[in-house]
């Protein structure tokens, strides 16, 4: 995608609900940071274990767009947002701690 809207093509946007223990820990923009200046991504955010803030009032970031953040879990994102969830045509599901990531 970032390479079609890189040469001119339009993409939909990207949505993606993501979710740590800690805000603290959350590292999503530093992963999107280049693609948020192409792409139109969307981000809703849950920390299971430390408060965010205000919930659902997100903070203005430079990268991707934050729609909502709050104190629970992923799953409660997703069934919150069920009307957008269910327009989606595409969808890819990943479950992984982050220290198989590296």
């Amino acid at each position: 995608r970032e390479r079609a809207a890189r040469s001119g093509n339009k993409t939909g946007p990207i949505y993606i609900f993501h979710g740590c223990r800690y805000k603290e820990h959350d590292f999503l923009d530093e992963l999107l940071e280049s693609a948020s200046n192409v792409l139109r991504i969307e981000t809703s955010r849950a920390y299971s274990r430390s408060d965010p803030g205000q919930d659902g009032k997100a903070e203005s970031t430079d990268g991707p767009k934050t729609a909502l953040v709050k104190k629970g879990y992923v799953q409660d994102l997703i069934a919150e947002q069920g009307k957008l969830v269910a327009q989606i045509s595409r969808m890819v599901v990943t479950c992984t701690p982050v220290e198989d990531l590296g």
